[in-house]
Parts: C-alpha cells; sequence; structure tokens
C-alpha cells in the first residue's frame, strides 16, 4: 500500500501575544491522493452560496482555500467537501518554542522545532510497513525541496540511532519521495484546514466549533505535562489501518562471547553480499545505490575495510532489515535462524552507535579479523552463511 501525506507546519500563542510561542505540525495520510475534484466541489458551492462576501469572493478570485484568511462560509463549504471525499488518518504534534539566543537566533531555532514537530509526526512512515510514501509539503524560503531531502536523511539517521538502541522492535525504512507545491495544492489546503480547526480547540478560550463539525474520530491523544510534546491520532472516513507487528518471534539475545560477535558479522556480510548479487524487490529498489557502493567493495579481494566503511554496511542492514525483510523465508519456530538472524541485528547496532561504549572496539576487531581471514582463507568470505535468497525475495 502506498501513502500519500501532506504536511503543514503552525506558529500559535495558546492566549494572546504575551503566552508562550508554539510550534507544531500536522500531518494527514491517505491511501489515495487528494484530488482538485474535492476543492472545485467547495468553491463551485461557495460561488452558489447567497451568504458569501467580499472575503468569499477573494477566495473565489485566487481559487483557493487559506483557513486562516477565509470566513465561516468558507470553511463550510470546504468542511463539507471533505467529509464527503476525504478518508485518512490525521496526526498533530505542538510544543513550547522556548528562546534560543545563539546558532543566528530565534529564527532558526524556530526553524529547528518546527522540523522536530515534523519528525515526529513522520514517525509513522517508520512504523509501519509502506509500499512507499509520498511527503507533500509546502515549498517556501526556509524548507525547500533540497533542504527537505537532506533533513529527511538526517531524520532517519536519528531512527537508525534509535534502532540501536532498542532493536527488538520493528522499524520499516520506507522509501519517502518528498514533493514540495504551492499552497494551491488540494492536499495542502485540507491539511490547512484541518490543522487549523485543531489549533483553535487548543487555544484560550477554546474554539473547537470546526474541530467538531470535521468530526474526526480519536485514536490516541497526548497531553504532555512537561510541555515537550502535544496533539494526537485522529480519523476520518477510514484510518490508515496499523499493519505491523510490534516485534520477533523471539528475544534478540546478547553478544556474549568473541565467537558470536563475529558470527553476527558473517551473516551481516552474507546477507549484504546475496542481496548485491540478486535483483532488489521494488519495495526496496531505493537502497540500490548504496548497495552496489558497498556490495562492489566487498567483492574486492585486496579492499581493508575501515571503521567507517564497516559501519556504512551495517547502517544498509539495519534499514533493509525489517523492510525486505532479511527473514521473510524463516518460519516462526525455527529458533535457531532467527537466532542467528536477530544477533546480527544485535551486532550491527553495536557496531555503528558510537554512543556505545564498545562499539569502537567491536569495530577495530572485527575490520582486523577480516583483514587476517583475507591473507589466511581468502575463499571464506565468499562461502559463509549463504541464504537461500529466492526464498527471501518471495516473502
Amino acid at each position: 500500500m502506498k501513502i500519500f501525506s501532506y504536511a503543514d507546519e503552525t506558529e500559535f500563542r495558546k492566549s494572546g501575544t504575551t503566552s508562550s510561542a508554539m510550534v507544531g505540525c500536522g500531518l494527514f495520510l491517505s491511501e489515495k491522493e487528494l484530488g482538485q475534484n474535492i476543492i472545485d466541489e467547495a468553491l463551485l458551492n461557495l460561488s452558489k452560496d447567497s451568504r458569501r462576501n467580499k472575503n468569499d469572493q477573494r477566495t473565489l478570485n485566487r481559487g483557493y482555500f487559506h483557513a486562516s484568511e477565509d470566513s465561516n462560509t468558507s470553511h463550510k463549504h470546504l468542511c463539507e467537501s471533505i467529509k464527503k471525499h476525504v478518508s485518512g488518518t490525521f496526526h498533530y504534534h505542538y510544543f513550547e518554542n522556548g528562546t534560543k539566543e545563539k546558532n543566528n537566533g530565534k529564527k532558526l531555532f524556530l526553524e529547528e522545532n518546527i522540523r522536530l514537530t515534523l519528525g515526529i509526526s513522520i514517525l509513522e512512515f517508520f512504523n509501519n510497513k509502506f509500499d512507499g510514501v509520498n511527503l507533500i509539503i509546502e515549498n517556501r524560503k526556509g524548507f525547500s525541496k533540497e533542504f527537505a531531502i537532506q533533513w529527511l536523511e538526517k531524520w532517519s539517521n536519528d531512527v537508525e540511532w534509535h534502532v540501536c538502541k532498542s532493536p527488538t522492535f520493528l522499524t520499516y525504512f520506507t522509501n519517502i519521495d518528498i514533493l514540495t507545491d504551492k499552497k494551491i495544492n488540494p492536499g495542502l489546503q485540507i491539511i490547512d484546514f484541518i490543522l487549523w480547526a485543531f489549533i483553535r480547540g487548543e487555544k484560550q478560550p477554546p474554539d473547537g466549533s470546526w474541530k467538531t463539525e470535521l468530526n474526526l474520530k480519536l485514536l490516541s491523544h497526548s497531553n504532555d505535562e512537561l510541555k515537550i510534546d502535544n496533539g494526537g491520532r485522529y480519523y476520518l472516513g477510514r484510518p490508515i489501518k496499523d499493519n505491523s507487528p510490534l516485534n520477533y518471534p523471539f528475544k534478540i539475545e546478547g553478544l556474549d562471547t568473541v565467537e558470536e560477535l563475529i558470527s553476527a558479522y558473517m551473516e551481516i556480510e552474507s546477507t549484504v553480499r546475496q542481496l548485491f548479487l540478486h535483483q532488489l524487490p521494488d519495495h526496496v529498489s531505493h537502497f540500490k545505490n548504496k548497495l552496489t557502493f558497498i556490495g562492489r567493495k566487498l567483492f574486492l579481494d585486496e579492499y581493508t575495510m575501515t571503521i567507517n566503511f564497516l559501519r556504512q554496511t551495517c547502517s544498509l542492514y539495519i534499514r533493509i532489515f525489517d523492510t525486505l525483510p532479511v527473514y521473510g523465508h524463516l518460519e516462526d519456530d525455527d529458533y535457531e535462524n532467527w537466532r542467528k538472524t536477530l544477533m546480527a541485528k544485535r551486532a550491527a547496532s553495536v557496531f555503528i552507535d558510537i554512543r556505545q561504549i564498545h562499539s569502537k572496539r567491536s569495530c577495530s576487531y572485527i575490520c582486523n579479523w577480516r583483514a587476517q581471514i583475507q591473507i589466511e582463507q581468502p575463499t571464506l568470505l565468499q562461502q559463509i552463511g549463504v541464504y537461500k535468497f529466492t526464498q527471501i525475495r518471495s516473502n
């Protein structure tokens, strides 16, 4: 299932001009693209409404809705069209912006916090096995497509680090295509209105009238007393299904001996080698360039592995582990092979997480061990732990 997602950012104060500034983000997920027909129907009904005023005429003249500038009459027709045609899941998150005088002052700090709320919103992409995601955001000077792509890679690295801290949880690194557009994009108009309606309900005094009118159903809600994260998840029509298990059939065991560390590394390299030799399924084809770069070096007899390259290899392994998945051919009761596979994930997390005290030492040991094997047993690396890869690809 491919997902279309639309993001909108916001700044607001809960009461008057003296209360703390809040930053937030709203995200709407849909199984289909939100089309112009939704907007056209609302504009047509607005044009026929005898109650329309000069403000409504400005909305009609510009040809799109902007919640903070539109009248209640415009809101009504857009709201009705959304309820009639739109189905999916809505997330919103916000927290207190605070102040920061360094790093070019408050403006940069504001951008950092807005990015954080967007990142929290898109964690849904990493928690569910989607075939791909289109993330549509408004193109603006502070957050262009180029900047957004760089930010997404950094955020993915942060998610990867959390996988290292908690490797027992499944995490999917689905291909996320970032698309930037103007406010006129139908999906961006819709998320703008929904987020505007919910934020009005958070202000003092609260005005939840349009939130009530939208009739979104609650999935979960957060009201953080520490003001770190507030918001919730709702759905309209039919929610996006949470289609993924939380963990594996067996517990991931620790690496208690050097032999287990070596065996786990052998499993990692063997898997990456086999993936390199076969065509990737479409849902993981976005790893092709990284896999090609890493795979070619692993097959060079004279290549001496560095710590940096080992961590790149393990990063790829972590990202593809659940997304493919590499264990797709295993039965739930196959304890020995599950143990071997899950210990490889544990080892990969140790190798790449520089915040673990033994990470660099473990990396150095494996690099030295591999260099020695290249001298003493040069054919071993081509023979270790070979998967029945055709079985992996079929899952």
